[in-house]
């Protein structure tokens, strides 16, 4: 009766313990689990809107060696001076945003039932907002014709003014279906406002060898500072026409037009969810709640590893104490009947 009493005595002991250090372990890791969770999450990359890359400015030429024509000629004027005299005066860091040197391009592809209409359109208000087609083509032959289907397609590279593009881009999406549109941007500020100064400095220097030549007396001193000239004209005249011709790019944007003949115009309705659909998607879900239940499980366990090591060590205990206590009252009562 003893033992039976004692083996209870344990169970219920032991019992107790368990349901204390588990919850007390619950209390314990299931916030650190949840503040893992949620670092894990501030750790994802978040969605950025794309920006417009800049090129990096090309490096400036390498001044013309100056300080060799001056020592022919028997001068001693610097041409490190005369380059540092120049300087931009608006720099590309710290340009504001209304000067700054974009080029914009888009991509348009539209549908339409009424390809005549739609082309001559495309024209008409290209030219009415100031725009010109750089080029034009149109392939295939009309629907009626020859008694068989077939589509025609059209392509138009258009310029059009960078103040109206944005309305452009608006009007022309209005007269067919757009399945496709496209727009990027190039910055190139820096690479501009780097070229103009360039410019400057080399008109400086085309103004100092003219005064050299101006004070020449010998043939081979004339010679040397005519090359020099000849060279930084020339320069200066591919740098000018580098600069014009990103000054155009930035006045008219670019715009690629693909424009599609097709019968009918429909909307894509969206697939009906049929019963099994939803079996198989209610069965996903169940076994990634499953998955997800025995990770958090096996999670737990793990974390409670030193907790049931106290536990099995203070169960250990008391069980050796109850066991003594029962032995100890068992040889009483033998005693006792005796007695």
């Amino acid at each position: 009766m003893f033992r039976n009493k004692g083996r209870k005595i344990v169970v219920v002991v032991a019992a107790a313990c368990i349901v204390v250090v588990v919850i007390v372990a619950a209390i314990a890791i299931l916030p650190l689990i949840r503040q893992n969770e949620s670092n894990d999450m501030a750790g994802w990359p978040v969605a950025e809107e794309p920006a417009i890359s800049m090129p990096e400015s090309a490096p400036a030429p390498a001044p013309p060696s100056e300080q060799r024509v001056q020592a022919t000629v028997g001068f001693t004027a610097t041409a490190s001076r005369d380059t540092a005299a120049v300087e931009s005066p608006e720099s590309a860091p710290g340009v504001e945003t209304t000067d700054r040197k974009i080029i914009k391009s888009a991509y348009m592809a539209l549908d339409t039932v009424e390809f005549e209409r739609t082309t001559d359109s495309i024209v008409g208000k290209t030219s009415a907002m100031g725009g010109y087609v750089e080029s034009s083509s149109i392939h295939g032959t009309r629907l009626a014709d020859k008694g068989q289907p077939s589509r025609r397609s059209a392509n138009f590279q258009i310029r059009i003014p960078e103040d109206q593009f944005e309305a452009f881009m608006s009007v022309v999406g209005e007269l067919g279906v757009v399945t496709t549109e496209q727009i990027t941007g190039q910055d190139i500020t820096g690479q501009y406002f780097d070229t103009e100064t360039r410019v400057r400095t080399l008109k400086v220097q085309e103004e100092r060898l003219l005064s050299l030549l101006a004070k020449a007396e010998e043939l081979t001193d004339i010679i040397e500072i005519e090359r020099e000239l000849s060279r930084i004209r020339f320069e200066i005249e591919s740098l000018t026409g580098t600069l014009k011709g990103w000054d155009h790019m930035v006045d008219f944007s670019r715009v690629g037009i693909d424009v599609y003949e097709v019968e009918e115009l429909k909307e894509i309705e969206p697939k009906p969810e049929t019963w099994l659909d939803r079996i198989g998607k209610a069965f996903r879900d169940s076994l990634k709640n499953l998955v997800a239940l025995l990770g958090d499980m096996t999670v737990f366990f793990v974390a409670a590893l030193p907790y049931f090591a106290v536990l099995a060590v203070f169960g250990w205990f008391v069980w050796k104490l109850l066991r003594k206590k029962v032995e100890t009252g068992k040889i009483k009562g033998g005693n006792t009947d005796e007695k």
